[in-house]
């Protein structure tokens, strides 16, 4: 499955006041067997859908949708902080002939405002230091325009 062996240690439970387990070669906690490692979800899904036709000799039009899924994931080993599950679709229409191309895209069609991503540091050379969660947010919906053309 996707979690720590039982026997698992980590340095980081240290702050939230654990008593180390073990001091060698650095001081850890054994807390962590059976959590799930950080930024992993458990679940995920793609799936992506073209819709392809010719629309002259040498022209296609398509249209393309993009889905993805994520379960939660646990921004650190301790796993107290998570980010939420999300879905996040995309679309793209355009039309492409052998050396040019003009595409309209929506990233990010439903406006989803579910964080992207975190980052959780720790640094144990600072005494009193605290854990701090660096959060980066998702794009918003965004529109617009690619233009393709390729000179060979």
């Amino acid at each position: 499955g996707l979690e720590y062996e039982d026997d698992a240690c980590s340095p980081v439970p240290l702050d939230y006041g654990i008593v180390a387990t073990s001091t060698s070669p650095y001081s850890c906690a054994a807390v962590i067997g059976g959590n799930a490692p950080p930024m992993l979800s458990r679940y995920t899904t793609a799936l992506n859908s073209t819709y392809t036709k010719p629309i002259s000799n040498n022209m296609d039009g398509y249209v393309r949708l993009d889905y993805q899924y994520r379960s939660k994931r646990y921004v650190e080993q301790i796993n107290t902080d998570y980010l939420p599950a999300f879905s996040l679709v995309n679309l793209r229409a355009g039309v492409r002939a052998e050396d040019w191309s003009v595409e309209l895209y929506v990233n990010n069609l439903f406006d989803a405002d579910s964080p992207a991503g975190a980052v959780r540091f720790f640094d144990g050379r600072i005494a009193g230091m605290s854990y701090n969660t660096s959060v980066r947010l998702r794009q918003p919906r965004t529109a617009g325009i690619n233009l393709n053309y390729s000179f060979y």
